[in-house]
């Protein structure tokens, strides 16, 4: 907290970089570090090998959360990118993606390591590119890849029943990863997704997320249909 409080300039705070990083240190906010040394900050040059090493230390952090730890993997690919070094590069973005990272504000970035990774059959990154094209308006696209991502036919689509049932969770209740990536609420798809998981894969959580959207349509029938009755 004081660490970003020194590193904005906020609450009264007078923005002062060197201390948010002795905070950063103290807390072993191994992540901030190595974004002010990549990014660079007032009084603080950019360093890549030192935010090289600060980010492989945060990678490293075992209590690191979900996010924290996707954000880090995020940097170290673009970290190595800069360094010219491709297929680390790409190992790194792949790791963070099946850690469930989808990284707020960097898809523009990462489009041709999402392009990459569909291409060789990942059913997120197709998706994630259906709804990136989407957004830019591109619907003849988005449709080819929602169409590629729903070729079941190729073995190398079906990625893993944690990924399938969170896109079927994500059109189920509307969910916007980012501003480059909102899953739209749509039912249909999302039981579409929900089916798949539970038939390829067996997924017993997938299929208690079914019989919820289920009671709760058939609910919704039984109310409707009882105030026409009641109307009559």
């Amino acid at each position: 907290m004081l660490g970003t409080m020194y590193r904005l300039g906020e609450d009264g705070v007078e923005q002062d970089s060197k201390k948010a990083l002795e905070y950063y240190k103290k807390g072993e906010d191994w992540f901030s570090i190595a974004d002010i040394y990549y990014h660079g900050a007032p009084n603080i040059e950019p360093d890549i090998e030192k935010a090289l090493q600060y980010c492989l230390q945060a990678v490293a952090k075992k209590d690191s959360d979900k996010i924290e730890m996707c954000r880090a993997m995020a940097l170290l690919s673009l970290i190595y990118r800069d360094k010219s070094n491709t297929e680390e590069s790409f190992e790194w973005f792949k790791q963070a993606l099946q850690t469930g990272g989808l990284f707020l504000g960097l898809e523009e970035e990462f489009y041709d390591f999402y392009l990459r990774d569909a291409k060789i059959g990942n059913v997120q990154s197709m998706l994630i590119l259906e709804n990136f094209e989407r957004n830019r308006g591109n619907k003849t696209i988005a449709d080819e890849w929602f169409k590629r991502a729903l070729n079941w036919d190729n073995p190398e689509n079906i990625y893993d029943a944690d990924t399938i049932r969170q896109i079927g969770d994500w059109y189920r209740i509307g969910n916007e990863i980012s501003k480059f990536i909102p899953f739209d609420q749509d039912t249909s798809k999302a039981i579409l997704w929900l089916e798949r998981a539970k038939d390829i894969f067996n997924d017993a959580e997938s299929e208690e997320i079914l019989y919820e959207i289920y009671r709760r349509f058939l609910t919704d029938l039984y109310e409707i249909l009882t105030e026409e009755e009641n109307e009559q």
